[in-house]
């Protein structure tokens, strides 16, 4: 599959179970642009083994095939501009203030 003349899916000799596929935008004059890659394995089983072997949605639990981290360094909303201006800027910024 071809997008303006480049190759839609790129693979990596190196690796047999990953590709490399690019990601594309379309700006407000309709040119479409590459902007970003992203590496994709899939994997296929038989209906069977799947059942035998279940993993949860997301980070529920059975976390397994792959392990999925629990998230880092996201802001928590709070009504509290103190602890916000905390989360937002750095500790150095903050012993200044």
């Amino acid at each position: 599959m071809k997008k303006n003349g480049t190759n839609e899916f790129e693979f990596d000799s190196s690796d047999k179970n990953t590709f490399w596929m690019k990601l594309f935008t379309k700006d407000k004059d309709g040119n479409i642009d590459c902007n970003g890659q992203v590496r994709m394995r899939i994997d296929v089983f038989p209906k069977e083994k799947a059942e035998k072997n279940p993993v949860g949605k997301a980070r529920d639990e059975p976390n397994h095939s792959p392990y999925l981290k629990p998230p880092e360094g996201r802001i928590e909303f709070s009504m509290n501009p103190l602890k916000m201006l905390k989360q937002l800027v750095g500790p150095e910024f903050l012993m200044k203030v």
